[in-house]
């Protein structure tokens, strides 16, 4: 709960908590934890497991129309890419209602992957051992091209499979998740490569991503980034990456390439370091392209190339998640 910035009695909340895993290991480090899931079977599941104890406990319902009161947690969590079963306006519906029962200084976690690396992070099949005896089973697709993984879950026990649920979600570049969480009302968004300490955040790795309910203040951010050894970009301290080392060297470069041209664009929906960073790295991608530079203070995207083509440009805009201002 170290990411989360909760201690032992607090309320949470685990949204899509399934058969209970991580609400069993919270509540036996003495955390008040509250297991919502919309599946009847893995409820009763996680209430077997629980052995009958006070806490967690487990409550039947959907994210978008959550059966709380107002202000009723500390932070929520919503683990194991819970996010994206009922599509983009669900999850819109889905955020509003976290963000509705989240106390003032509330915390809200988000565990997903990173989309675009996902087939080599997940497995196509996979296992978990559930308390007396049984397994749940996972099999696994996934369509790059639409950022929608299919998965089918059986319960398989010794007296035989039993097919719990065949579904899609769909998964969220950061810049898209980071416009959806303000939206929603979250300020000082941050990502993370895992929720425990990692050496590296890789696109291979987990996507944690930390959304607050109050406001944005350079104080807090900085104690944020402090805790965490994240740089504003969520990846750890000193590790270098590639679009923030690069466009000043492309730019010196390219003041000596008669033949380099720059445009200038403005860009809707760049609310954080994050989004200039997706922006960023899409546009590079594009052939002809030497830099990109994005302002999410002014909302300008300045292009430097020796071929800029201004629908290539806003095709990759589109894929980080963002729109052109015509």
């Amino acid at each position: 709960m170290r990411l989360a910035g909760a201690t032992p009695g607090s309320a949470i909340l685990d949204a899509g908590t399934g058969t209970g895993r991580h609400a069993l290991e919270l509540a036996e480090a003495g955390y008040l934890v509250t297991g919502l899931d919309h599946a009847a079977t893995l409820l009763t599941a996680a209430r077997s497991a629980s052995g009958g104890r006070p806490w967690p406990r487990f409550v039947q319902g959907d994210y978008d129309r959550l059966p709380f009161a107002e202000a009723s947690f500390d932070a929520v969590l919503c683990l194991g890419s819970s996010l994206g079963y009922q599509g983009e306006a669900g999850d819109r519906a889905a955020l509003a209602e976290f963000r509705r029962v989240l106390r003032p200084g509330g915390r809200l976690v988000i565990e997903t992957f990173h989309r675009d690396e996902l087939r080599q992070a997940l497995p196509a099949h996979e296992e978990r051992l559930l308390a007396g005896g049984a397994r749940l089973r996972f099999s696994r697709s996934f369509d790059a091209s639409v950022g929608v993984l299919r998965e089918e879950q059986q319960l398989v026990r010794p007296t035989g499979a039993e097919t719990l649920r065949s579904y899609e979600v769909r998964l969220y570049r950061p810049g898209e998740l980071c416009l959806l969480l303000h939206r929603a009302g979250f300020a000082n968004v941050s990502y993370h490569g895992r929720l425990a300490p990692s050496p590296r955040a890789g696109s291979s790795a987990p996507l944690v991503v930390l959304a607050d309910t109050i406001a944005p203040t350079p104080h807090r951010a900085a104690m944020d980034l402090a805790r965490s050894g994240h740089t504003q970009y969520g990846y750890p301290q000193g590790v270098m990456l590639r679009s923030m080392d690069l466009p000043r060297m492309r730019t010196l470069w390219s003041d000596r390439m008669s033949t380099t041209s720059e445009k200038s664009y403005t860009v809707q929906g760049m609310t954080c370091g994050h989004c200039e960073l997706s922006v960023r790295e899409e546009v590079e991608e594009l052939a002809g392209i030497e830099s990109a530079d994005a302002d999410r203070g002014t909302g300008r995207l300045v292009v430097r190339g020796e071929a800029i083509d201004d629908a290539a440009v806003r095709g990759a805009v589109q894929a980080a998640g963002y729109e052109l201002v015509a």
